[in-house]
């Protein structure tokens, strides 16, 4: 999940603040390992990830030492009565992708033959996860029974990338998302794509977190060349390019809960509060999470020191500037200092 800053201190302030709370993330698409922000809530940490290959899958629960992070082996899928279900059966979520087209497309035919001989690691490394040994997908595993048959009664986060069928398995988790008190959700997008409602492209998912109460704050852009004129790779492997037309993204959808619209909004308990916080510094958004601790200070004083918490997000907003503490920085946000221009002496 792109955008995630690595070693946020306001998450881990709060992470000690929860008590016997959890912090819960599924993580859809885990191959790899649950990102390592996560880890910054270690101690109130709990995480179901899940993916289809098993040899991952294995290898992730042998070296786990959270007893509360489990990774399950198998295909994620819909119920055969979600919109758009029968694109399952086919496989097919995509119109006009320019896939066949793109250079990684064409590097990754090169290396074909090579790659059959490669490790399940090296497979991984390169997102080949489909020429691992996997999990039966005629037995697919349906997230909102999953939740309900381990009694998991609270989401926190829920991060989606499995390379298809993502916006179906983001309908399919509506009913939970908002009875299970989810306040935030990480997927990746297509830019690509035809205005058929259910295909799996950026705009789809995001009528559709709309809908469910959720807003965009955060969106990468990763380009890939077409094969008539390859651009150079990013990595040391065929992925993205330095340049060429805009293909995939993560977008980050968080619920605002300081926004007027949310004045009723059965999420403001003051854990749930605290814990969008911690999402936001976690998204390197220390403005948003800021927000939270003024709009909220009443109900969260009794869990975390406010004056302590500010402190922390203006480290984490302006390392370099943060010696007169919070209020004497605002104050000079106020007077319109010249620090808060770029262009200014004495800016960033």
């Amino acid at each position: 999940m792109e955008g995630m800053v690595t070693h946020a201190s306001f998450p881990k302030i709060v992470a000690k603040s929860l008590g016997s709370d959890f912090f819960t993330v599924l993580d859809i698409g885990c191959s790899g390992g649950l990102d390592s922000g996560w880890r910054n809530f270690e101690g109130a940490l709990r995480a179901f990830g899940f993916d289809p290959s098993l040899a991952e899958v294995q290898r992730l629960n042998e070296k786990e030492e959270n007893r509360n992070v489990k990774f399950v082996a198998g295909f994620v899928g819909v119920p055969s009565d979600c919109p758009g279900a029968e694109l399952v059966e086919s496989g097919n979520y995509w119109d006009r992708s320019p896939w066949n087209r793109l250079s990684v497309c064409k590097t990754l035919k090169i290396r074909s033959t090579a790659m059959k001989a490669a490790t399940d690691k090296e497979k991984l490394r390169l997102n080949l996860w489909d020429q691992t040994q996997l999990a039966d997908p005629k037995k697919p595993i349906i997230i909102p029974e999953f939740v309900e048959t381990n009694a998991i009664d609270d989401i926190d986060f829920i991060k989606i990338d499995v390379d298809g069928a993502d916006l179906l398995i983001l309908r399919s988790m509506q009913p939970i998302l908002e009875s299970k008190k989810v306040i935030g959700v990480g997927i990746e997008v297509n830019f690509f794509g035809s205005d058929q409602p259910n295909v799996n492209t950026f705009h789809n998912v995001d009528r559709t977190m709309r809908q469910a109460g959720f807003e965009l704050f955060d969106l990468s852009l990763r380009r890939y060349s077409m094969a008539a004129l390859p651009c150079p790779y990013i990595y040391d492997f065929p992925a993205q390019s330095r340049s060429g037309r805009p293909f995939q993204g993560d977008a980050l959808y968080l619920r605002d809960l300081a926004a007027p619209e949310y004045a009723t909004s059965s999420l403001r308990s003051p854990k749930k509060l605290l814990k969008l916080s911690a999402l936001f510094s976690l998204f390197g958004q220390p403005d948003s999470a800021a927000e939270i601790l003024l709009e909220y200070r009443d109900q969260l004083n009794s869990l975390i020191g406010i004056d302590e918490g500010l402190s922390e997000l203006l480290r984490q907003a302006a390392p370099k500037k943060h010696a007169g503490g919070y209020a004497k920085y605002i104050q000079d946000f106020e007077t319109d200092s010249p620090w808060f221009y770029r262009q200014a002496e004495g800016g960033r």
